[in-house]
Formats: C-alpha cells, sequence, structure tokens
C-alpha cells in the first residue's frame, strides 16, 4: 500500500467496489497505540485538548463532548495495511493501521 498525499483525497484511489469491512470494539489505549496517522503531522495533546474545549461551555467541539463523555458517538474508520506503508517517502513496513476518517477523533 502506498499513500501519497500530493492530493487533496488521499484515499481516493482505493477500490471500494473491492474492500471488505469489519466491526471492532478497541479498549482506547490500544486502538490509539495501533494506528498511523498519515498526514497531520506531531500530536500536542495539550494544544488539542484546550482547542476542542473551546471556553468549556456550549462552544465545545464535538470531540470533546464526546472525549468527556468517554467515547465516540462516531467509529474512526481504519484502512487495513498488511504489508506497511510508504508516508511522504519513507518505508513503513511495519504500520498496520491508518487513519482514513477520523483524525479528530484520534488527537
Amino acid at each position: 500500500m502506498i499513500l501519497t498525499a500530493s492530493t487533496g483525497q488521499s484515499f481516493s484511489f482505493l477500490p471500494l467496489d473491492d474492500l471488505a469491512w469489519e466491526r471492532r470494539l478497541w479498549r482506547g489505549e490500544d486502538l490509539l497505540g495501533s494506528i498511523h496517522r498519515a498526514w497531520g503531522g506531531e500530536l500536542h495533546p495539550q494544544f488539542d485538548y484546550d482547542t476542542f474545549q473551546g471556553r468549556g461551555g456550549a462552544d465545545r467541539h464535538a470531540t470533546a463532548v464526546a472525549l468527556d463523555q468517554g467515547t465516540w458517538d462516531f467509529p474512526m474508520v481504519l484502512l487495513s495495511t498488511p504489508f506497511g506503508v510508504i508516508d511522504g517517502g519513507a518505508r513503513l513496513p511495519d504500520v498496520r493501521l491508518v487513519i482514513v476518517e477520523g483524525h479528530q477523533r484520534h488527537r
């Protein structure tokens, strides 16, 4: 699997009609420790927390509300990559899961 961020539609090359899917329940720490974020850079947990919390009232981002409740109301979508990925020219042979949708929930 080769991932490229050269277009605005990073996963548009996927053959959607040929993909299989499964639903899994994960413990948060297992999920966060198992997935790779292509495109998005380094995580800054305190900055993300402050940004999503807003002023702490009704202006909180949906991500903050979900995190405060202990879970998300929408699942993350992950791509299984059994042979690893090439991300930004770097070969990452041990990457097995890449976030397709759910970057803010990952943050």
